[in-house]
């Protein structure tokens, strides 16, 4: 599969480059880019943005006329080609610079893994591009967060919401994550999320909420209450239990980092009440690029697990949470892109075309 091979061969690439020039270390970067430019047809939503690109500015009102910044992208393009050329370079742009800061030449060949083996952090984010480029924004906005520039913060978060307006639900998030070590914060949202999936006017609340931002997909998919099946659920509680059990040991931006995507692996639960809640993920789940590698590589650092007798239950979860479960977490992984790639819905990634051919 030609995806599977570009795709894999940036990771490859990013290992066995992770010693060179920093210079050296952005070719992998540079194939995501390529990757990015030059797909024709690829992705559920390329044509209905190929579309909205004409009716913007052929002077139609459309849609996306509230998301202001993401029509003046359309407006001050000359064609379709050079719109993917400009917000490719914002979202992969964003994304390498985030990398390349925040991890270690050796950790960053997982980091470009995870975001190329999860479909919903890279593929998808291509195809959806005005939340795409939301998501970038909330990548820098995390910056301010963990620095605590509470104006600088909102300001992203606006600008965030002028290319994909969900994004202003985001600003509560500056109270509630920080890089302090503390256990309060993960056992209210673990508390919030057992509450919300028992809660029977759960469902009622979302409709109120989704109804504010009067956009008719997400009331179609609240009202039609679609949700997640149980095995996908289990599968997403691994990352949620790896995640929450290893935050700890995180420090400084890695363990803001950290929370934001914690708070990802609690709205992937909650999908199992609603699937809606994969969009609000999304925005959290590209933490995972930093928050992961930086966990696994602080497991690993403490060394031989320690038979104790004498503590039975701890040295089992310390054999599990040192080999098991970074093979397990990653086993999945593969296994959800083999899913995604098979499964008929998303069957316009599966074929990569070039605009020339």
């Amino acid at each position: 599969m030609i995806v599977l091979l570009i795709l894999l061969s940036a990771v490859l690439l990013a290992f066995l480059l992770r010693k060179s020039d920093k210079i050296v270390q952005l070719i992998p970067f540079i194939i995501l880019f390529l990757f990015s430019v030059f797909r024709y047809q690829y992705g559920n939503d390329y044509l209905s943005y190929n579309q909205a690109y004409l009716k913007i500015n052929s002077g139609y009102e459309s849609f996306f006329s509230k998301e202001i910044l993401f029509t003046t992208l359309n407006k001050i393009s000359p064609n379709f080609r050079f719109f993917l050329i400009l917000t490719s370079l914002i979202f992969v742009g964003v994304l390498t610079y985030f990398l390349m800061k925040n991890l270690d030449d050796d950790k960053r060949w997982m980091g470009i893994l995870i975001l190329v083996i999860n479909p919903y952090l890279f593929l998808i984010n291509l195809s959806a591009i005005r939340q795409g480029l939301a998501i970038a924004v909330f990548v820098i906005a995390a910056y301010f967060l963990w620095k605590r520039k509470i104006i600088w913060y909102a300001l992203c978060i606006i600008i965030a919401s002028l290319f994909h307006k969900s994004a202003i639900i985001l600003l509560p998030i500056y109270f509630i994550v920080n890089d302090k070590k503390n256990s309060v914060l993960p056992m209210v949202m673990i508390i919030m999320l057992i509450v919300s999936l028992l809660w029977s006017g759960f469902d009622e609340l979302l409709i109120k909420i989704t109804s504010l931002f009067d956009d008719t997909n997400y009331n179609y998919y609240v009202s039609q209450g679609m949700s997640n099946s149980i095995r996908a659920t289990l599968l997403s509680s691994l990352y949620l239990i790896y995640t929450f059990m290893n935050l700890k040991k995180l420090e400084g931006k890695e363990l803001a980092f950290g929370k934001l995507y914690l708070i990802g692996c609690i709205f992937s639960v909650l999908a199992f009440r609603l699937s809606m809640f994969t969009r609000i993920q999304m925005y959290f789940d590209i933490f995972s690029i930093v928050a992961l590698p930086a966990i696994f590589s602080k497991v690993q650092a403490e060394g031989n697990v320690v038979l104790d007798a004498s503590r039975p239950v701890a040295t089992l979860w310390n054999i599990v949470n040192k080999y098991a479960m970074p093979i397990l977490l990653a086993l999945v992984y593969f296994l959800r892109f083999y899913s995604f790639m098979s499964n008929p819905l998303w069957s316009s990634f599966t074929t990569y075309n070039l605009p020339f051919m």
